[in-house]
């Protein structure tokens, strides 16, 4: 019976585990998808504001949004 549990735990355990990985990979794929996409947010939102690339205007609004 104790290794009847113990085998079932294991399989238990690497299920978990393999389920763990597999959603961990999901989430970094996700926060580089929305790191990559935010630059051209903020290019868009900070020329909607009428502010051209390379103009103070156009850096401060980038920093403001870019939290830098």
């Amino acid at each position: 019976m104790n290794h009847c549990l113990r085998a079932l735990l294991a399989v238990l355990a690497i299920a978990a585990l393999s389920g763990y990985a597999s959603n961990q990979g999901q989430s970094a794929q996700g926060m580089n998808a929305a790191a990559q996409a935010a630059p051209k947010d903020s290019d868009a939102k900070c020329r909607a504001f009428g502010a051209e690339p390379g103009s103070e205007l156009y850096t401060r609004c980038r920093a403001r949004l870019d939290g830098i």
